[in-house]
């Protein structure tokens, strides 16, 4: 389902994003890594393009709302549009 694979596309931005880099040379800290993923779901008629074009549209969505996070097709509800 949509929900569980926003679940697990949670699950791995959250895995990425909890290490910290570190250069093995000179131990110097390098940051995080963040990741921005989109979630789509497989409907009757879907085309692989039309399919991942779904899932491209939201990466990109996630990128544009501030990056490191999951975002999918569904609409957001009236009160996720409320809070900032």
């Amino acid at each position: 389902s949509l929900e569980h694979a926003f679940g697990v596309a949670e699950r791995i931005r959250h895995l990425i994003n909890s290490r910290e880099l570190v250069k093995k040379a000179t131990n110097e800290n390098m940051g995080r890594i963040s990741v921005s993923i989109g979630v789509a779901e497989l409907v009757a008629g879907d085309t692989a393009e039309s399919f991942l074009n779904r899932a491209d549209m939201c990466m990109y969505a996630a990128k544009n709302s501030g990056r490191n996070q999951v975002m999918d097709t569904t609409e957001p509800e009236p009160a996720a549009n409320s809070a900032a």
